[in-house]
């Protein structure tokens, strides 16, 4: 995701938060509601615009950059699962969903035989 995009959905996730609505915004900023679903699906609005909706959430805009950032920590870290997971051998990836086995138990081939072309 591009940062407009992972900006956008800190936007909408701080207001589903807070409980406002896109009519709630819209009434806060003197909009209509269907300016507002554009403005959000079309992930365009000026700072003015930005600071304005950060506003209704009592938050700067550079709280809602360290927010996004914040976010974006979290993605990049994995947990050991996921690490383990990630370094399996391809012919046991993808692990069947729900499984406490594990992508290498399941895997018929040999250790030997793995990731041979």
């Amino acid at each position: 995701m591009g940062q407009t995009s992972d900006l956008i959905d800190v936007l909408k996730k701080g207001l589903r938060e807070k409980g406002l609505t896109y009519a709630r915004v819209a009434e806060g900023l003197g909009i209509s509601e269907s300016s507002v679903k554009r403005m959000f699906s079309l992930q365009s609005m000026s700072l003015e615009r930005l600071a304005q909706v950060c506003a209704l959430m009592s938050l700067e805009i550079t709280d809602l950059l360290e927010l996004a950032r914040a976010a974006e920590v979290r993605v990049v870290e994995l947990t050991e699962e996921q690490e383990r997971t990630s370094a399996s051998p391809s012919c046991c990836w993808p692990p069947s969903l729900g499984s406490t086995t594990g992508p290498h138990q399941r895997c018929s081939k040999p250790m030997s035989s793995r990731n041979r072309n």
